[in-house]
């Protein structure tokens, strides 16, 4: 309870000039409003405890509603991860069987290169062969050539031998012919 020194303000009152009747009554008027309006240490005190009481209440109900949100926050990562996972392993299966898709396409190529390259072999083989042929052809060509050449230059050489020795004949003959006839 709050005390109020009415004794002191009716005096106040009276020496500002106003009558001690009605300072009297305002002072009385003034007490029981402040009575009635103004608050205690006691009355805080009380206000202070049921704050208190019911800050706990509310703190215990956000305790229950964080538990509540956790489960459903807890909940909804499930559902999202299980539709995640469910994304994931379609994705997973489209991704296998484009993989399988050009994978079999890449064999068909694997499969085209290898008959290219059998038939590119088949033709280096042909040509090898027609090749080793024309050398073949060419070596005894030229063989023949050779000794065709080799059979002439020996004959050529004979001839120049025989040639030589008319020449030195001759020559000797006209050695002879001059000595005699005296040129």
């Amino acid at each position: 309870m709050y005390a109020l020194d009415t004794y002191s303000y009716v005096k106040k009152l009276k020496e500002a000039g106003m009558p001690e009747e009605q300072a009297s009554v305002q002072a009385e008027a003034f007490y029981a409003l402040a009575e009635s309006k103004l608050v205690t240490k006691h009355d805080l005190l009380g206000t202070r405890q049921e704050i208190k009481h019911e800050m706990q209440e509310v703190r215990a109900e956000m305790r229950g509603i964080k538990v509540d949100l956790e489960a459903r926050i807890d909940q909804q990562i499930d559902r999202l991860d299980t539709k995640l996972d469910q994304q994931i392993d379609r994705l997973d299966t489209k991704l296998n069987q484009q993989i399988d898709r050009l994978d079999a396409k890449l064999d068909q190529q694997i499969d085209k290169l290898d008959k290219l390259d059998a038939r590119i072999d088949q033709q280096i083989d042909r040509l090898d062969t027609k090749l080793d042929q024309q050398i073949d052809r060419l070596d005894a060509r030229i063989d023949v050539t050779f000794q065709a050449l080799k059979t002439d230059i020996v004959n050529l050489n004979r001839r120049i031998m025989t040639m030589t020795l008319i020449v030195i004949a001759a020559l000797g003959s006209l050695q002879t012919i001059f000595r005699l006839f005296g040129h």
